[in-house]
């Protein structure tokens, strides 16, 4: 179903110069698991991933730059289940991120959907077998991929870390 609107929560795209990877460069470092499992589209649930992927950040969850929603990977493009009205308009979103009303929709008749059983809820893996998908257990890639820092995250975080010591000061 839809994912609950916030009426202070804001999303907003974040420029891949400050992550140091597009989206596309991302999708394709998580291919490997779509090729090796022969898979259609990878459910992602983990809302930390979910903003990796997407150079998308929220303010949805305090301490965190994340935001509700949901993800489907394929190889081209993640199709994101989120509410737009919160997303913030002065950059736009990456090429290879599609907002859609229900990610899983037109997913059936056996297309192959990578679940980890980790972080994917039950409710969505039933869904899932009762659109006919063949669900297919395994670890997202993303989780370890999104802790190997490029240059820029480390360039970035230590100028953050910086701007907040002058503030303890």
């Amino acid at each position: 179903g839809p994912i609950a609107p916030s009426s202070t929560a804001k999303m907003w795209a974040i420029d891949p110069k400050l992550s140091g990877r597009t989206v596309k460069e991302r999708l394709v470092l998580g291919s490997g698991v779509l090729d090796e499992h022969k898979l259609d589209g990878l459910l992602i649930t983990a809302l930390d991933e979910l903003a990796w992927i997407t150079n998308v950040r929220g303010d949805h969850f305090a301490y965190q730059a994340t935001w509700r929603g949901l993800g489907l990977t394929t190889r081209k493009s993640i199709r994101v289940q989120a509410d737009t009205r919160t997303l913030q308009t002065d950059r736009a979103v990456e090429a290879g991120v599609e907002f859609v009303d229900d990610v899983v929709a037109g997913f059936g008749a056996g297309a192959r959907v990578g679940v980890d059983p980790a972080t994917v809820p039950y409710a969505l893996c039933l869904k899932l077998t009762q659109q006919g998908c063949v669900l297919v257990e395994v670890p997202s890639p993303y989780a370890m991929l999104r802790t190997k820092k490029t240059q820029q995250e480390l360039d970035h975080m230590a100028d953050a870390f910086a701007r907040a010591d002058r503030v303890v000061d």
